[in-house]
């Protein structure tokens, strides 16, 4: 089997996809222990011949190109998962990239079946390059310091699916929740955690993943009062859900700083992890 799947997915590609895509060529992680999955959702035409081009200019032999009719990064991912081959599996957004030719191998060598292993995190301004303040990147810095890492310490890692090595074994036949489009990231990996015995991050602080933050990405949008109770409401029931399901499986301070979270971002205009 083959070791790493990077999931990507992608809507109406532009140009930030080839800074991303050419992050992953640079690894120093043996080509033939990885692939790389482009999931193209809810486009077709001329993205994915754009695509198709990049990857033959490029001279990528570890990418595939999969599309889909159904839109929603839920479902790309879900896509990506049913066709990864890799024990593990790394999601990237499509306009983020990872920095250091060693990040696969260095988050690699910590992995076991059973253990996410972590990289550090920076929110990088798109036009001045400028690193900002980011709470993955505060997290970092104290998990660092802690001399265990547990599923409530680290939480603030499982707020989002990227910038981890997941193993599949972990994820099982679990799927991100299709009718989720805001907090959908935090609730799969809560999903997934009964089966998570132990967080790791790496060691090398330049073990980097990047998150471009940019002025009208759908992760900065404003969203309306009501709109906010109405997600709010869902994402509670579906914790909720699950954690009654298995109550004794799942850490429950974990799952209380889940319901917390969630309802205190009914005061934020910008949904955030």
């Amino acid at each position: 089997m083959m070791e790493v799947s990077v999931i990507i997915p992608t809507y109406k590609p532009g140009e930030y996809i080839s800074e991303c895509l050419n992050s992953l060529e640079e690894q120093d992680f043996p080509v033939s222990d990885y692939e790389v999955i482009i999931v193209l959702n809810g486009c077709d035409m001329p993205y994915r011949s754009m695509l198709q081009d990049i990857i033959t200019d490029k001279g990528y032999v570890n990418v595939r190109l999969i599309q889909t009719d159904v839109p929603g990064v839920s479902n790309a991912r879900n896509v990506g998962v049913d066709n990864a081959k890799g024990k593990y599996l790394l999601f990237i957004d499509d306009d983020d990239w990872v920095a250091g030719n060693d990040y696969l191998s260095s988050m690699h060598a910590m992995a076991d079946l059973h253990t996410v292993v972590n990289s550090n995190f920076y929110l990088v301004d798109d036009k001045t390059r400028e690193h900002l303040p980011y709470f993955l990147t505060s997290a970092y810095k104290r998990c660092r310091e802690c001399s265990k890492l547990t599923l409530f310490n680290s939480r603030s890692f499982l707020s989002t699916s990227c910038g981890k090595l997941i193993p599949r074994d972990v994820i099982g036949d679990r799927r991100f929740d299709t009718k989720h489009k805001l907090g959908e990231d935090a609730l799969f990996m809560f999903i997934v955690s009964d089966r998570i015995t132990r967080m790791e991050i790496v060691p090398n602080a330049d073990t980097v993943y990047n998150v471009r933050a940019r002025e009208h990405s759908a992760s900065r949008a404003h969203h309306r009062y009501s709109e906010r109770v109405a997600v709010a409401m869902r994402l509670t029931c579906s914790y909720m859900g699950a954690y009654m399901k298995k109550p004794l499986k799942y850490d429950f301070l974990l799952f209380a700083s889940r319901i917390y979270a969630t309802i205190s971002k009914l005061r934020k205009k910008v949904y955030e992890p």
